[in-house]
């Protein structure tokens, strides 16, 4: 049969080689392909150092109550609070800015929750910065200076049934396991 006549009439067999050596060309060049070997989400677990960018985080300890009291106030959370105590080091010369947002608090079913810092609006009352005073550590602060490190608190008002899995950090780009298993 000549090549005229085999192409000319697109047989199945010239298909199937053609589709043959693209999957081949395909695997040969997926293969020399250099695959991301770091991971880049820095991954801790409680009590281990973290490094992001310019910050070192760990994450102390956690915390679980059902009210918290600050100046004379007293407030139940919804379900409970999950405070995080943690150590926030700048490693830059110079002061960086943080947010409630730079730490969010992940359950177990994949339900996320930002720090309970002004949900009591009727009484003004900051779940956070009465944590952090009750725990004795430096309120959550917007500035850590360069070169320096704060010790502080967060609080997260989550549902009584939700079981606390992880802290997202800056974004996502850290995360720690907060399972007492990990």
């Amino acid at each position: 049969m000549s090549r005229s006549r085999l192409l000319g009439r697109k047989s199945p067999i010239a298909i199937s080689m053609l589709l043959l050596v693209l999957a081949i060309q395909a695997s040969c060049q997926a293969s020399v392909t250099p695959t991301p070997t770091a991971d880049p989400v820095a991954r801790g677990r409680i009590g281990q150092e973290i490094k992001i960018d310019r910050h070192r985080v760990t994450v102390d300890r956690l915390v679980k109550v059902d009210f918290l009291t600050y100046e004379e106030r007293t407030a139940a959370a919804q379900g409970q609070y999950v405070i995080v105590l943690l150590t926030v080091a700048n490693d830059s010369n110079r002061g960086e800015v943080l947010s409630y947002q730079d730490f969010l608090l992940r359950d177990a079913s994949g339900q996320y929750y930002a720090a309970a810092t002004s949900h009591h609006l009727v009484t003004g009352f900051n779940p956070t910065l009465a944590a952090a005073s009750v725990l004795e550590v430096q309120p959550f602060t917007r500035e850590v200076a360069g070169l320096s490190s704060v010790h502080t608190a967060l609080a997260f008002d989550i549902p009584r049934e939700a079981v606390p899995e992880s802290l997202s950090l800056f974004g996502g780009r850290g995360l720690v396991s907060l399972s007492s298993g990990q």
